[in-house]
């Protein structure tokens, strides 16, 4: 039986908080790939994406077994 779904929410000062972290990883990131090339921040977006693809594919076999 699935677990009952429960709502939550951040309140005003977790929803600051998250803002500034995600500010700054975005920030950090951008830096930190301010040299690589178009093509290869393309490469990398694409791998990413098919990496997500294939954990996700594997995860969902993993719980259907």
């Amino acid at each position: 039986m699935p677990a009952p779904v429960r709502t939550v929410a951040l309140t005003a000062d977790g929803q600051a908080v998250t803002d500034r972290y995600l500010s700054a990883i975005s920030d950090w990131f951008a830096d930190a790939l301010a040299g690589w090339t178009a093509k290869d921040r393309g490469d990398l977006t694409r791998l990413l994406g098919r990496m997500v693809d294939d954990l996700t594919g594997h995860l969902a076999a993993e719980l259907r077994d």
